[in-house]
């Protein structure tokens, strides 16, 4: 009896161990598998289990030292622009030249102002600038400057002449300049720091181009105004709390006629184009719609009025090879719009998902069969002008905005940007040309028979020419 408990005893030690041996192996076998997953390796799975006792463990050979393999040079490819249909836009490309040229720009001239450039315009031979958004005083924030419009000539930057606004030590809140013939136009409101945001004290005035001396002046006493356009007959701006679209006589600065049916939401910021002026606005209260008006400048008198859907900032229309170009701005996303410019008649809507395009950044070639540019952040839209169709799209590298927008001249697209300069690009299919680099946060610009001028919010204005 004492012998068969031994031997119970013993065997019931031995499946103990038997059990160890293979609770033992199984762990170093999950073991072994996660070494073999670590090293980039996955076991291979039976698709059939096997029952039965677990096979014994392999031999491990002792591991041969690594060789270190140089990795290959990673080849970045730029991704080819293929046109697409809208809405399903093709594949972004990233705007940087594909070779490192020589500088494709060189510096003519700079010159500081002791205060941010507001507005920039060039003319007959001379650059025109306006001072603004500055602090009173001449030892407040925004310098001596601020409220000043100075002419300088193109060639070498040497100052001209200078107009002060207000002759007394105030903020000049906007500043817009707009040149025709030899008259330049400039429309500016002032307000001191207590005064912000309401509305101050504005300004439409006519200098003579060659001497700086005013004309004549227009004044309202508290407002503020859209950028002005004019042409040899009007001048015409927007009045913002006074809910207006005033259009003076160029020659004595009358009044010639106001428009305000519009409903109450926008500041009108209207375009003249021949002897028609366009604006774009909301219409009625909030949320019942926007609509674009075309009136004849001598008369006042109501051409054509289309209405759209949507919201509108009251942005300035583009106007370009016989189409007017707006955005609107809807709950399911934004519109495009291209209407024919002589009748209103709508031609095309074009509804990408993008993010929200900046209205600042349209731009649209001349030519009926050209392009419509617009920009989102760093991300630039080409539309087909006949049809809406987007073209193409690309990206500027890094951190800028193309806030600015965009000039097209010798089959060269400028893209201006806030942050990284100017980028030159083929319109055709987007891809870059070279990219010149300025110092500080551009502001305004202009091009002016090949020569770009460039303004930063630090006071500095850059004259580039194409180095050749």
């Amino acid at each position: 009896m004492q012998n068969k408990s031994i031997g119970f005893v013993l065997l019931t030690e031995k499946r103990g161990i038997l059990m160890a041996i293979k609770r033992a192996r199984r762990a170093i076998a999950i073991l072994l598998g996660f070494i073999l997953m670590s090293a980039g390796c996955r076991p291979a799975v039976s698709p059939t289990p096997v029952l039965g006792p677990a096979p014994p463990l392999p031999t491990l050979l002792p591991t041969a030292a690594a060789t270190p393999v140089t990795p290959t040079a990673t080849t970045v490819v730029s991704l080819t622009h293929v046109p697409a249909p809208s809405p399903t836009p093709s594949p972004t490309t990233e705007i940087t030249p594909t070779l490192t040229p020589s500088p494709a720009l060189k510096l003519l001239w700079r010159t500081t102002f002791s205060g941010p450039i507001g507005a920039l315009t060039v003319s007959g031979g001379q650059v025109f600038v306006g001072i603004g958004q500055g602090s009173p005083g001449p030892e407040a924030q925004g310098g001596v400057d601020v409220g000043l419009v100075t002419a300088l000539s193109a060639v070498n930057g040497e100052r001209l002449w200078t107009y002060d606004l207000w002759q007394r030590p105030m903020t000049t809140t906007a500043v817009s300049l707009q040149a025709v013939g030899n008259t330049l136009f400039v429309g500016a409101c002032e307000g001191g720091l207590e005064c912000r945001p309401c509305a101050s004290p504005c300004r439409v005035a006519a200098l003579d181009m060659a001497s700086g001396q005013e004309q004549w002046r227009y004044e309202l006493p508290r407002d503020y105004l859209s950028p002005l356009t004019a042409n040899a007959e009007a001048v015409a701006f927007g009045q913002g709390y006074g809910r207006a679209l005033r259009v003076l006589e160029t020659a004595s600065g009358r009044e010639r006629w106001v428009f305000t049916d519009y409903g109450t939401g926008g500041l009108p910021a209207p375009l003249i184009v021949s002897d028609t002026v366009y604006v774009y606005l909301p219409v009625g209260g909030f949320g019942e719609g926007t609509a674009v008006w075309a009136f004849d400048v001598a008369t006042g008198k109501e051409r054509w009025q289309t209405r759209l859907g949507g919201q509108s900032s009251g942005h300035r229309p583009v106007v370009a090879g016989g189409n007017l170009y707006v955005i609107t701005y809807e709950l399911g996303g934004q519109r495009l719009v291209a209407l024919e410019s002589a009748t209103g008649r709508q031609r095309w809507t074009a509804s990408p998902d993008f993010a929200q395009l900046d209205y600042r950044t349209l731009h649209a070639d001349e030519t009926p069969a050209g392009t419509v540019y617009a920009a989102s952040g760093r991300l630039l839209y080409a539309f087909a002008a006949a049809n809406g169709k987007l073209r193409w799209q690309g990206q500027i590298p890094c951190c800028g905005a193309i806030i600015l927008g965009t000039i097209t001249q010798a089959e060269t697209l400028y893209v201006f940007t806030n942050t990284q300069g100017v980028y030159a690009l083929k319109p055709a299919d987007g891809m870059g040309l070279w990219h010149h680099d300025v110092v500080g946060e551009i502001v305004a610009f202009a091009l002016e028979q090949g020569v770009m001028y460039l303004g930063t919010a630090d006071g500095q204005l850059y004259a580039l020419a194409p180095a050749e």
